[in-house]
């Protein structure tokens, strides 16, 4: 839905690169794996330890809490980290962050006869 020259021009600043849809994707895949782990522990310490209920509630309302930002950050850099190596083997220059993001996912590559690329 657009509203005239500068919806439209919201609307191209806030499309999602593929990468940022693939980083979308292992986070919710990441936060389902820790609201599992999350609640076998509950029902490990409810069933066989016979803890009480409220103790066992805010023990993984803590758990959950301090597990998830933790990741987020990290996730991030490793994967930054793994493009830039693997531009760096081909001697290739990466000015900004973003170009990383893009690049990351191409699978076939043109340049000019002076091997430079330009976007």
């Amino acid at each position: 839905m657009r509203f005239g020259k500068i919806g439209e021009m919201a609307e191209k600043i806030l499309k999602k690169s593929s990468s940022q849809k693939e980083l979308e994707r292992f986070t919710l895949r990441l936060v389902i794996l820790v609201m599992i782990f999350i609640a076998s522990i509950f029902l490990f310490n409810f069933f066989v330890k016979k803890v009480e209920i409220r103790e066992i509630f805010a023990f993984s309302l803590i758990l959950g809490i301090s597990i998830l930002p933790e990741f987020f950050p990290s996730i991030s850099i490793f994967t930054l980290t793994v493009y830039s190596k693997r531009f760096a083997k081909g001697d290739v220059i990466i000015k900004r962050i973003s170009a990383i993001e893009d690049l990351g996912v191409i699978d076939v590559f043109c340049s000019d006869k002076n091997r430079n690329f330009d976007y």
